[in-house]
Parts: C-alpha cells; sequence; structure tokens
C-alpha cells in the first residue's frame, strides 16, 4: 500500500509542476503587446512586420505564392517540389567541386602509396605514408570546415526568423483572449530559441573537433578502440540532444493544451455572464467577440502556415548541401577502399559520420520549430 502511494505521488509532483510553471510563466511576458488598434489590425500588422523583417531571398520565395490570403492554396505540393529542386541544383555544383577534390587526393595518395613501396627502409615508407595520410587530413578539414559554418548559420538562421514570428503569435493570442497561451507559447518558444542559438558554440563545435582528431588517430594509429571513442560521442551528443528537444516539445505540447483549456473556459464564462446579466447588448458583444475570432483565425493560420513555409525554406538549402557533401565522402570512401587506401578510407568514413551528425541535429531543430507552429495553428482561439 506505501508503495502505490509513493507510485502516485512520485506521478502526480511532475503534473503538478507542469501545472504551476504555465501559471508562473502568465508573469513573464517577453514581448510587450498595446491595444491601441483594433485586434485583427494589430495582428495583421505584426504578420506584415514579420515578412518585412525576412532576409529578401526568403521573402522573395515567400511573396512568389501569391498574396497572404490566397498563400496557402499555392502552398501545394508541387511548391515544395519546385523547392527542393531548387535546393539541390544549387548544392550540386559545391559538392561536384567537393568530390573532384576528394578524388584527386586519394588518387594522389594511391599513386604516393605505390611509390613509397619501392623504398626498401620500412621505416622511411611508413614515414611516408602518415606524411600523406595528415595531409589528407588537413585537406579534408579545410573542404569540411565551410560545412561545419553552414550548419552554425543554418541554426543561427532558424533561430532569428523563429524570434521573429514570436510577436506575431502573441499579437494573435492576445486578441483573441488566450493570454495564458501567450505567456506559456513566449516562454517555451525563447527556451527553445535560447538553446538553439548556444547550441553550436557549446556543443556542436567542441565535440565535431574533438571528434575530427579522434578519426586523424585512428586512421594514423588503426586502432579500433579510439574510432569506438569517436563513435561513442557522436552516439551520446546526439542522443543527449534529441531527448532534449523532444522534452523541450513535449513540454510546450501540454502546457498549450492547459493554457488553451485554461482561456476557453475564462472566455466562455465572461461570455455566459454578458450574455446573462445584459441581456440585449451582452449578445450584441458576444457576437462582436465571434466575429473578431474567426478574423483572427485567418490571420492564424496564414501566419502559422507562412512560418512553417519560412522554416522549410531556411533548412532546404543547407540539408541539401550536407547530403551532398555526406554522398561525397561515401563514394570517396568507396575509392579509396578500391585503390588500397585502407587508412584514407576509415578516414573519410569517420568524417562522414560527423556530417551525418549534423545532419540529423539541423533536421531535429527544424522539426522542433516547426511542431512549435503546428500547435499556434491548431490551437483554438478563446473568444470563439
Amino acid at each position: 500500500m506505501k508503495t502505490k502511494r509513493r507510485v502516485f505521488i512520485l506521478l502526480l509532483l511532475p503534473m503538478l509542476l507542469l501545472i504551476c510553471t504555465v501559471s508562473s510563466a502568465a508573469e513573464d511576458m517577453p514581448y510587450q503587446f498595446h491595444f491601441d488598434e483594433k485586434p485583427e489590425e494589430a495582428a495583421d500588422g505584426a504578420y506584415e512586420t514579420y515578412i518585412d523583417g525576412l532576409p529578401p531571398e526568403i521573402r522573395q520565395q515567400v511573396e512568389d505564392a501569391g498574396e497572404a490570403g490566397d498563400a496557402i492554396e499555392k502552398y501545394s505540393v508541387s511548391y515544395f517540389l519546385s523547392l527542393v529542386k531548387n535546393a539541390i541544383s544549387d548544392a550540386l555544383l559545391p559538392g561536384f567541386k567537393t568530390l573532384s577534390v576528394l578524388m584527386g587526393m586519394v588518387i594522389l595518395a594511391s599513386v604516393f602509396r605505390m611509390l613509397s613501396k619501392t623504398v626498401k627502409n620500412g621505416s622511411l615508407e611508413t614515414v611516408f605514408s602518415l606524411c600523406c595520410l595528415l595531409c589528407m587530413a588537413l585537406t579534408l578539414y579545410e573542404v569540411q570546415k565551410s560545412v561545419f559554418a553552414l550548419v552554425q548559420s543554418m541554426l543561427d538562421l532558424l533561430s532569428s526568423t523563429m524570434m521573429m514570428m514570436v510577436p506575431v503569435m502573441e499579437a494573435v493570442y492576445l486578441s483573441s483572449g488566450n493570454i495564458t497561451s501567450a505567456a506559456v507559447s513566449g516562454t517555451g518558444i525563447n527556451l527553445m530559441i535560447t538553446f538553439i542559438q548556444t547550441l553550436y558554440a557549446d556543443v556542436l563545435s567542441p565535440c565535431v573537433s574533438v571528434c575530427f582528431l579522434l578519426s586523424i588517430t585512428a586512421a594514423v594509429s588503426g586502432n579500433r578502440g579510439v574510432s569506438f571513442m569517436a563513435g561513442a560521442l557522436r552516439g551520446i551528443v546526439t542522443g543527449a540532444l534529441v531527448l532534449i528537444m523532444t522534452i523541450m516539445t513535449f513540454v510546450l505540447s501540454m502546457q498549450s493544451g492547459i493554457a488553451s483549456a485554461a482561456d476557453t473556459f475564462a472566455a466562455k464564462t465572461i461570455k455566459f455572464a454578458l450574455g446573462s446579466y445584459l441581456p440585449i447588448i451582452g449578445g450584441t458583444v458576444a457576437d462582436s467577440f465571434s466575429m473578431v475570432s474567426g478574423s483572427l483565425g485567418v490571420i492564424k493560420q496564414v501566419a502559422g502556415v507562412t512560418g512553417i513555409v519560412v522554416i522549410v525554406i531556411v533548412m532546404l538549402s543547407p540539408l541539401a548541401s550536407l547530403f551532398v557533401n555526406r554522398l561525397a565522402l561515401g563514394m570517396t570512401g568507396a575509392v579509396a577502399g578500391v585503390l588500397g587506401c585502407d587508412r584514407e578510407q576509415a578516414l573519410f568514413r569517420e568524417t562522414g559520420s560527423l556530417c551525418t551528425l549534423l545532419l540529423a541535429i539541423a533536421i531535429a531543430a527544424a522539426v522542433m520549430y516547426i511542431f512549435a507552429l503546428s500547435l499556434f495553428c491548431k490551437a483554438s482561439l478563446a473568444y470563439g
């Protein structure tokens, strides 16, 4: 009996903490909203400010879909397929250049290895082989440095575009009476943005550097234990980051559901009080709430869908470049194995695993933001 009671208390405490977090979040509003104009005009103005604040190339792609009222109809499968096609087309030429450089290095390494075997001194042959491998590692690092910078710029751009979306979300929520939802979503999304902004500098950059050094050590020494250490580090970092992102999205989803229910209950109470105590004027005011909520619902859907499209546009080009780069590393590693360059093949394999790590984290960050915007699109307005 005591064991069941303890289990019940342990399960109850997280739920109480979650509810208290919703209440306390309402006291901390990261953005100020002024009711100097009509609610729908304020929300529409915040949306226009968001569109104007986007980078020119992203704004152009969003505006190519049409006006705000027709944009949702034009966000079709062909529209997204054209975005994917353009992203892959832009990534092919740099990827081909990377493949050419790496293939040339592998061919030179193979020729150099064949020539080094003509030296009768075994120690000198080993020194030549190590020098060749280190030169390839330096070349590979210079090639991959642009990939690491690409991931950092992608995460920064995702965070900046999502940060501009927060005032739009709060304007819609506050105009429609979702006071608690505005506080919860603002606090939760700002936590996500802070996490993503510090992700690369504090976690990914040190991890990538350490794993690359371990990859070089494993290729030089031929020790599988070092390669296992690099793989374990990548797995731990990937698992921890994905787990943290999953927890943040789960908590945001739970808080949004509770906050939406609380706001809807409060709004229905107000409408019932108006209709009961002010029979004629109260009913008119309640009907006006519904009309305002309808227009705000359209703005909410347009803003939410546009935000998701912006996230997709931001992530497509870097992800295409990462995928093409990963493909180039895999092809080069396969050619190195065919030419008998086993150490070089191991180095390319480990570097390709680093590219896979960055690809997974970038996708997870984009999916986390898309999920937050999907919650915004599905949220019910209190005055509806």
